[in-house]
């Protein structure tokens, strides 16, 4: 963020464990949860951690997290925090990360 600063950064999560699988099924060739099939749900339990990590690091620079449960809500809430953020950039009052404090300011 410090290289790019003029950059909107988001976290696109899957909350639910659940609804997670059910994603990684549709992109399995033989549309199954059954790990013999199906490499996403084979490695789960990492790509569980993995996502883990990104939302444990997006919280020290306030990077939003979007759970992507509902991908309407989602879009919409990142389409209103560029609008947000733009209009604030544009006014002069905030850039999108404050390079000071080490903070996606305006975007958070």
């Amino acid at each position: 963020m410090k290289k790019f600063p003029e950059v909107i950064s988001f976290v696109v999560v899957i909350k639910k464990e659940n609804k997670h699988k059910e994603r990684f099924a549709v992109r399995s060739k033989y549309m199954t949860l059954d790990p013999k099939f199906n490499k996403y749900i084979d490695s789960f339990r990492y790509i569980r951690a993995i996502q883990k990590s990104f939302i444990k690091k997006a919280g020290m620079p306030l990077i939003p997290v979007v759970d992507n449960g509902n991908l309407d809500r989602a879009l919409g809430l990142i389409h209103a925090t560029i609008v947000k953020s733009l209009r604030q950039k544009n006014l002069g009052k905030k850039p999108f990360f404050d390079l000071k404090r080490k903070q996606s300011s305006s975007v958070y």
